[in-house]
């Protein structure tokens, strides 16, 4: 089950990431509205922050990345 669901994740995640990193995507198209704002102001507030997902964690990584998230996570990115 799990790699047919890995199967399924990547059929639509791998396209979206691929256009992300190649910049035929604004990251802000595809993540809701104002949320590089909101966890910009967390951050600069000192709070930490943590991004958790049921995706393997390489996959998360991989699409936060694309998403331009990961810096707002650091080693908190869990999968």
């Amino acid at each position: 089950y799990k790699h047919a669901y890995h199967e399924l994740l990547l059929a639509d995640m791998g396209d979206r990431v691929a256009k992300l990193q190649a910049g035929e995507t604004p990251a802000a198209d595809v993540t809701v509205p104002e949320s590089h704002a909101l966890l910009t102001a967390l951050a600069e507030r000192g709070i930490a922050l943590y991004l958790a997902s049921g995706t393997d964690v390489g996959y998360v990584k991989q699409e936060a990345a694309a998403l331009q998230l990961a810096h707002f996570f650091g080693p908190h990115i869990y999968g």
